[in-house]
């Protein structure tokens, strides 16, 4: 086993544990937990049995296995991407109906007559 392999064996328990702990901290959704510590799973394995990735390619119509890596990765950094996009835009709208209501609040307050 090659010292590349050993520092990325090591990189993915550290996201195995990574991904435990911030499930069971509530930190992360269990769906998203059970992805990331499956995926890192399954990178462990095609760390250890490189020529498994040629073979899956293959039987799934791609030429190389680093091929197959590649396209699974883009696949999931868009995912990724697309699905923080919509969460900065969820919150963008929640912020600007706060800001909306704090200011109809408050033109309310000051439209109040007071009493001496």
């Amino acid at each position: 086993m090659s010292v590349f392999q050993v520092v990325l064996l090591a990189a993915l328990v550290a996201t195995v544990v990574l991904g435990l702990v911030m499930a069971s901290r509530g930190a992360l959704p269990k769906i998203l937990a059970g992805l990331l510590v499956g995926g890192a799973c399954l990178g462990a394995v095609f760390v250890v049995e490189p020529d498994w990735t040629t073979q899956l390619a293959r039987f799934l119509g791609i030429g190389r296995g680093a091929d197959l890596v590649l396209y699974v990765l883009v696949l999931g950094t868009s995912w990724g991407f697309l699905s923080m996009y919509m969460r900065v835009r969820a919150v963008r709208r929640d912020m600007t109906l706060l800001v909306r209501r704090m200011a109809l609040d408050e033109a309310e307050r000051d439209q109040t007559p007071r009493r001496p």
